[in-house]
């Protein structure tokens, strides 16, 4: 039987997030990939016993059939309440040496008059937390934990449509902290890269496969360089599963400004056996999309080589345009 870990909120962590992204299907085999991060973030005050959590929550819905693509981003209302007092919010933080210090005040400026730009939504309704346990609803959106399966609940982006999954690990969790991956000296970082899926679109039964990541921690190495004067990093991560029932992840930094890889790591998962570190590879962009709305140019195409495993492989995208509005100034 798979033994799950304890998924449950780290309160006394700065930030943590639970990650899923897979596919489900109806009897007639429409298929409909998704992606889901909830954000739980803690604003730190004094005395402690005041500490406030704060939480963001993204979804994206991509349809192979007609190449489309949808997405819905919010944050909670107590972001805003919060936001005169502290700057220091995810990836909205002023301190970065490679950020402009001027810019950086204007956007502040903007939210705390207007609030956040279009199209991300400010939802006031209250998050319920379970003390002890994975246990997490915010309006249309739920997270729990079973003994041997995890329940997840939201709205399809573009039909609305209620979706309930309960999403069933095929392997125990992977502890990613117990293998050399890079940058995760103040993070924690838990996958379970396989799962079997089942539930309902609105009364319509439906069945898939899903991938979940659950990540808490500082972040300080994650999103910035390690010198003195911090530096944002541009971050590329992959999900692969191979039909021979292996699973591969990959995590890259690089310097934004000089688009040069700071480091690497990729971890290989086998059934049965103890995941292997690989560090010889390339992952090349050979594809891209400018948004019409940012005009930020995305590499969208990627062609992966791994020597160590004798492989090759490209990825290209059901729909070119994915791009998913995020509060701060990153951009996904």
């Amino acid at each position: 039987m798979v033994k799950l870990a304890d998924e449950s909120p780290h309160l006394k962590t700065p930030l943590e997030w639970w990650f899923f992204q897979g596919f489900y299907e109806n009897s007639h085999k429409q298929k409909k990939h998704f992606m889901l991060s909830l954000f739980r973030q803690k604003i730190e005050k004094d005395p402690p016993e005041k500490e406030k959590h704060v939480f963001y929550l993204i979804n994206s819905m991509t349809d192979p059939q007609n190449n489309s693509f949808s997405s819905h981003s919010q944050i909670h209302q107590n972001v805003l309440d919060n936001i005169n007092e502290t700057e220091q919010f995810l990836l909205l933080q002023n301190e970065a040496g490679n950020l402009d210090p001027f810019l950086f005040k204007s956007y502040m400026d903007e939210i705390k008059t207007y609030g956040p730009p279009d199209p991300i939504q400010v939802n006031a309704e209250p998050v319920y937390m379970k003390q002890g346990s994975l246990h997490i609803r915010w309006a249309d959106f739920s997270l729990e934990q079973k003994k041997h399966s995890f329940l997840l609940s939201f709205k399809e982006p573009d039909s609305k449509n209620l979706i309930q999954l309960e999403l069933f690990p095929l392997e125990n969790a992977v502890h990613l902290n117990d293998y050399e991956i890079p940058n995760l000296e103040t993070t924690f970082y838990n996958t379970y890269p396989r799962m079997r899926l089942s539930g309902k679109k609105g009364s319509e039964p439906i069945r898939g496969r899903g991938w979940m990541d659950h990540q808490w921690g500082d972040f300080n190495n994650w999103f910035f360089s390690k010198s003195d004067k911090k530096r944002y990093l541009g971050w590329d991560w992959m999900g692969v599963n191979f039909n021979d029932g292996s699973d591969l992840l990959i995590t890259t930094h690089r310097d934004m400004e000089k688009n040069k890889i700071i480091d690497r790591g990729a971890l290989y998962i086998q059934p049965g056996l103890t995941p292997q570190i690989l560090t010889k590879l390339t992952m090349e962009p050979t594809g891209y999309w400018e948004s019409p709305q940012t005009h930020v140019v995305y590499p969208i195409k990627w062609k992966v080589n791994i020597p160590e495993l004798e492989i090759e492989f490209e990825f290209f995208p059901f729909a070119e345009e994915q791009e998913i509005p995020f509060f701060g100034i990153i951009r996904a």
